[in-house]
């Protein structure tokens, strides 16, 4: 499914397990999805359609906190950043340092970047809320313009 929102265009892809990717598209990329046939899913994609519009119109996070996810293989420190990051709640922010820590590796705050920059699903793992230590925004996968945009609907 494409989604616009006032930064850009999303793609959320799901199956019956739950949603797998969420992409930042570029200007002009996804037009030809727009009108795309859903997976089946057992009719997530209504849900997923009204939890994601929710939270653009009014920064509810309840209903994307529940949507079913599926996560991507990957190494046992980049699914403990993963889920470190999913315990940070909606409105707050921690810094890549304050990740580390909370997974026993202090000083691997860089680390903390890459895995943030693996994750399939930004947005419902909200890598958006990982800062820097100066609270500086730092990156993230669709851009900064993105990232301030999800932290300004999550105030």
């Amino acid at each position: 499914m494409v989604l616009t929102w006032p930064p850009g265009r999303i793609l959320v892809a799901w199956d019956q397990g739950g949603v797998y990717a969420v992409r930042f598209l570029a200007p002009g990329e996804g037009a030809e999805m727009s009108g795309a046939s859903e997976p089946p899913g057992g009719g997530l994609g209504p849900r997923i359609r009204d939890a994601l519009a929710r939270f653009q119109e009014s920064g509810d996070w309840s209903g994307v906190a529940e949507l079913p996810r599926k996560q991507s293989a990957a190494s046992e420190f980049t699914s403990g950043v993963w889920a470190q990051i999913s315990r940070i709640p909606c409105g707050s922010r921690q810094s890549y340092g304050e990740i580390a820590q909370a997974l026993g590796r202090p000083g691997a705050s860089r680390a903390v970047g890459r895995a943030c920059g693996a994750n399939p699903i930004p947005i419902l793992v909200p890598c958006h809320r990982v800062v820097a230590a100066d609270g500086g925004l730092g990156g993230f996968s669709g851009g900064l313009h993105w990232k301030r945009w999800l932290l300004e609907r999550e105030a």
